[in-house]
């Protein structure tokens, strides 16, 4: 025992060395005193002296230190939590309390179920990654929960070797964007030649060059002046009659059993195969073509275009109508609203894609998504705020999934029987007229194509200011966001009193944040204010505490993390939990909006982000949030009041990755933090615009470049067609070719050397050696679930196991992990069954049956 002591202590010291720092320290088990230890509650005497009380007398409470006054304020270096409850420890005082609480049920109180609760915690600190000092795989097998869901590394696993262990671990932190004291990491290490692989020194051209580069290419623009755009509508015609000739190509409606899906159902069925799906609680078959399934299940989902395989009604193109309403009902409240269309609109859109792309293959599919009342076309559309999270799946779908295209068409609800034979009439008209445009709206008889136009920053009568010495709120997350940068700015240019209203100020993430909320403090008026952001009683409450310092406030910012900030998942990683991740911000800008209810304000900015207008790899619930808050801003407004404005930010280049997931440097664009400050007084000066777009780059350039790596379906048929004929001889790598081995290996090495045009690709080859990247390995895994109809996740490629032999024992695994399930799910079934059987029987035949028995 004393041994895994010391061992623990040790290695939480090597992590340090290394630059390894934590945001919070959490102690399992004995594991809690060495926590303490590294934490800086207690020295290693201390801590080794309750280590021994503990196990071999336990006794805790009878330790010295811990019943002196002495230094009983002293408080931890880094956030130390308590297992049982999850709650962080502020002082010796309260690890003492805890540990008494404790005292005569030590292992009663550490039991496997008590973990969930401090694990849980840890979200507070914006944790994505736990580090054990331990195995891995027993202490994840103890806290891993369905709600909360961490990457888990290790220092060391049972039967492997430790020091490949440890390396891994490190290589896996600094992959994820950890900085690495490599000083540190390299003393006293002993140095031998490496002798490097020769393939990058040949001056041999392999990787495929980027066609879409050149003079068209989108560049940053040096004149600030034109970075900024709004939305706009502009209108392509009086809707024409549809294509009623007859057609083959079968058609998917996904449609309500009200006036519209009914009509519009008799309607298709004239001119063309159908299928109508509608949503219920599961996945069921109604009669030959006319299912159920539950909005947000994938499983449905497959089982779904399982049937639909199998009965040859695979459909080309689909209609989803499920969020059309006949009326807005008023009496419900935003966030109810806001859920059951989230539910209906972005998890179905997701869970489609997730299924499509797992049987498709290669065959084309354009998805027609029909909203009502999302956008902004006349200004005095009857706007709905649920509805616009869609418009992030709308626009990341085709960029994730080449087989897929997505088209969105914005209607008004109807009223009458006019208004809906109206929209059949526009539904039809899109579905068989197959338009380019990525968005449009009806509005009555006219069509409108969505746009952006570029605006001039000027000063008018009507432009808001910051006033000298005002009083302003930063509310929302510090890490990652424009909050600081906002702080910095108000404070020096104006002498604004600031307060930050953020749960980062109570626990800061890393040193940076509380380097630079010290800096501000010391050198300006600021309050920090520990809040919960989706709690509007408690926000009311910390604005009124600001008020009482510093008197009236003049302005709010929110502000949330960037897309760097956050782990990108692709559509095929989305779960619930993940994605409700993302949504918190808006009930936080909800709860925002309840709290300055009844206040007078000069203006109120949202921080949003381009990618609601780009779209992006792995971005696609990042885009769906962003699209609802600048929903949210746009409803506000309608209210009155204080002016709100939305801002659709670039890349910052102080939270700024290596590069985006498409591959073109988000450097090129990304704003420096005086660029920032600079664009916030233009923002103002355009505040007559509710929304604005930041884009350093020409807007029209980087929509026409999406659209370019996007393609179109039979772009990606000729590009697979090219590939495959003029395929590149495999570069000389140090890695020797070894051919498949088996039938997985085989199927894996057809689909990379299809995509990759390199033969032959042996099954060690590291994927990035032989010119793969992120955008083939979308497609490379989309095909791979396809394949062998198990989820492979995109990091098997890019992170954990680059190679086809890897990849092929991450399908073995998932493959027997879901032939377990599978039986386990048949016994549920046969024993639901025979339950079903016994609630049937009558008392007096259930004592016949039983006297038979026995």
């Amino acid at each position: 025992m004393a041994a895994t002591f010391a061992v623990q202590v040790a290695l939480a010291e090597m992590w340090r060395g290394w630059g390894i720092e934590p945001h919070a320290i959490l102690g399992h088990g004995r594991g809690e005193f060495a926590a303490a230890c590294a934490a800086g509650l207690l020295s290693v005497e201390e801590a080794a002296q309750s280590f021994v009380a503990c196990c071999f007398e336990n006794q805790v409470a009878e330790v010295s230190f811990l019943s002196s006054d002495a230094a009983s304020d002293t408080r931890p270096k880094v956030p130390l939590l308590f297992t049982a409850t999850g709650r962080t420890l502020s002082d010796r005082e309260a690890l003492r309390q805890s540990w008494l609480e404790r005292q005569d049920r030590f292992e009663q109180e550490n039991r496997d179920d008590r973990v969930p609760a401090a694990i849980k915690s840890l979200r507070q600190f914006g944790t994505e990654v736990i580090l054990s000092i331990g195995p891995t795989a027993e202490f994840e097998s103890k806290s891993r929960t369905h709600e909360e869901e961490f990457q888990y590394l290790s220092s060391f696993e049972h039967d492997q070797d430790v020091w490949e262990t440890i390396l891994n671990t490190l290589a896996t932190l600094y992959i994820r964007g950890v900085d690495v004291d490599w000083r540190g990491f390299d003393h006293d290490f002993v140095r031998r030649p490496v002798e490097l692989p020769a393939y990058p020194f040949q001056h041999r051209t392999f990787w495929l060059s980027d066609e879409a580069g050149g003079e068209g290419s989108p560049k940053k623009d040096s004149d600030e002046s034109r970075w900024y755009y709004r939305a706009t509508w502009k209108q392509t015609g009086d809707h024409t009659e549809c294509n009623s000739e007859q057609q083959t190509d079968p058609c998917l409606l996904l449609v309500d059993n009200d006036k519209i899906g009914k009509l519009l159902t008799k309607r298709l069925d004239e001119q063309r195969p159908i299928c109508v799906v509608q949503p219920g609680t599961s996945f069921n078959q109604l009669d030959e073509r006319t299912f159920t399934v539950a909005p947000d299940s994938p499983d449905d989902y497959q089982a779904l275009f399982a049937e639909l395989r199998r009965s040859g009604q695979f459909p080309n193109q689909i209609a989803h109508l499920w969020t059309i309403g006949e009326t807005v009902d008023g009496s419900r409240d935003w966030q109810s609203e806001f859920e059951q269309n989230r539910s209906l609109g972005y998890a179905s859109l997701l869970a489609l894609a997730q299924a499509i792309g797992s049987h498709s293959e290669v065959t084309p599919v354009e998805i027609l998504y029909v909203t009502s009342a999302v956008h902004d076309v006349t200004g005095t559309e009857p706007l709905r705020a649920g509805q616009a999270a869609a418009l992030g799946p709308c626009m990341v779908i085709p960029q994730e999934y080449p087989t897929l295209s997505c088209r969105h068409a914005d209607v008004l609800p109807p009223q009458n029987m006019v208004d809906t034979g109206r929209l059949v009439d526009q539904v039809l008209s899109e579905l068989n007229g197959h338009g380019e445009e990525r968005a449009v709206a009806y509005r009555g008889k006219l069509r409108f194509q969505g746009d952006y136009e570029r605006v001039s920053p000027t000063s008018s009568a009507n432009s808001l200011s910051i006033k000298k010495g005002g009083v302003y709120a930063i509310v929302g997350q510090l890490s990652g966001g424009l909050g600081l940068v906002w702080a910095d700015y108000l404070t020096k240019k104006y002498q604004a009193k600031v307060a930050l209203v953020s749960p980062d100020v109570a626990s800061p993430k890393d040193e940076a944040l509380v380097r630079q909320i010290a800096e501000l403090e010391a050198n300006a008026d600021v309050l920090t204010v520990p809040a919960v952001l989706d709690d509007s009683d408690l926000l009311t409450a910390e604005l009124q505490r600001i008020e009482e310092h510093f008197g009236n406030l003049h302005g709010v910012m929110f502000v949330c993390p960037m897309a760097a900030s956050q782990s990108p998942r692709l559509i095929g990683e989305l779960t619930p939990a993940i994605s409700e991740q993302y949504f918190e911000k808006v009930y936080s800008l909800a709860a925002l909006q309840s709290a300055l209810s009844g206040r007078s304000l000069d203006f109120c900015l949202v921080q949003s982000s381009l990618s609601a207008v780009l779209g992006g790899l792995g971005l696609c619930a990042y885009a769906a949030a962003s699209a609802c808050l600048d929903q949210f801003t746009l409803i506000q407004n309608r209210q009155g009041g204080t002016p709100w404005i939305s801002i659709n930010w670039d890349a910052g280049r102080w939270e700024l990755p290596e590069s985006d997931a498409s591959g073109a440097p988000m450097a090129e664009f990304a704003l420096t933090v005086e660029e920032a400050r600079r664009a916030t007084d233009r923002v103002l000066q355009l505040s007559e615009y509710e929304r604005l777009v930041v884009s350093t780059g020409d807007l029209a350039k980087r929509l026409q470049h999406e659209l370019q790596r996007t393609g179109s379906t039979d772009s990606m048929h000729g590009l697979v067609g090219q590939q495959t004929a003029e395929s590149k001889n495999r570069p000389d790598l140090e890695t020797p070719y070894v051919a498949p081995r088996n039938d997985i290996e085989r199927q894996i090495i057809e689909v990379w050397e299809e995509f990759l045009a390199v033969r032959p690709i042996g099954v060690h080859d590291n994927y990035f050696h032989v010119g793969g990247g992120s955008l083939a390995a979308i497609q490379i895994i989309s095909r791979l679930r396809s394949r062998f109809q198990v989820e492979v996740p995109v990091r098997s490629i890019l992170v954990e196991a680059p190679t086809a032999a890897g990849i092929a024992e991450a399908i073995e695994r998932a493959q027997a992990d879901s032939a377990s399930a599978g039986e386990q799910r048949d016994q549920v079934a046969e024993m639901a069954e025979l339950l079903a059987g016994v609630e049937r029987l009558s008392p007096e035949e259930a004592v016949s049956q039983l006297n038979q028995d026995l």
